[in-house]
């Protein structure tokens, strides 16, 4: 800018020169000539290379408000669209967070499922030699109790289980375990490891209740064996 206002003034210097020079050798005698106007001439040029300047300063000054609003408003729709893809990159984590939570979420709930349903099976199986071992009449009194009192567990087991399923559910589907970003909150996250946990002890204490049920049908068995070695 301050290069295109030397080269301006520059060229109206050069003008002025012009013009003066132009006006001391006009005429064929300079001594019998009439002397020109040559103060008003002086001060209209300058007048009007002075307006001219004013003209070019301000058309500059017009150019550099304009590009300085142009790159104000470019670097505003940059930060704007900057954000608007930060909003949309942060949804998106949230978004496969929650995907992540939920799957793992479902795994546990079938794994437990499974162990539940091979104690049901083993129930069914225990039951069922213990019917075998009435029509032998076989002492079934020790392993009927301790049958009962492995339901009872397998029971407790079950209910935990479904806390556990409850759990996931909201916690994954509502938002009150959730903070103002729409993530997890991570005492949540620790609230249904706890339940997991507590679930996952149930089902062995259940386990191991049909484990002692065994060993009393083969301790019964075994008795019976000895009772007919000794009548022999």
């Amino acid at each position: 800018m301050k290069n295109a206002y030397k080269i301006t003034a520059l060229s109206l210097l050069l003008a002025l020169s012009g013009t003066y020079a132009l006006a001391q050798t006009d005429g064929t005698d300079t001594a019998t000539a009439p002397a020109p106007e040559k103060p008003g001439l002086l001060r209209e040029r300058v007048n009007e290379a002075k307006s001219q300047m004013g003209e070019f300063k301000n058309q500059v000054r017009g150019t550099a408000s304009t590009t300085r609003a142009e790159m104000e408003k470019k670097a505003g729709d940059i930060r704007a669209q900057i954000e608007t893809r930060k909003n949309e990159v942060k949804t998106q984590i949230q978004a496969r967070r929650g995907e992540i939570v939920k799957a793992m979420g479902e795994r546990t709930i079938a794994r437990l499922n499974a162990a539940l349903a091979r104690l049901d099976t083993l129930t069914e199986r225990i039951t069922s030699r213990i019917a075998k071992m009435d029509e032998a009449k076989l002492d079934t009194t020790k392993a009927k109790a301790d049958l009962e009192i492995a339901k009872a567990k397998i029971t407790e087991a079950k209910a935990k289980v479904a806390e556990v399923s409850a759990s996931i559910g909201t916690m994954t589907t509502g938002t009150a375990n959730t903070d103002a970003e729409g993530n997890i909150i991570r005492e949540s996250l620790q609230g249904v490891k706890d339940l997991v946990r507590t679930a996952t002890e149930t089902i062995k204490a259940g386990h191991q209740a049909l484990v002692v049920v065994i060993t009393d049908i083969k301790s019964s068995y075994g008795n019976s064996s000895k009772a007919g070695t000794a009548n022999e």
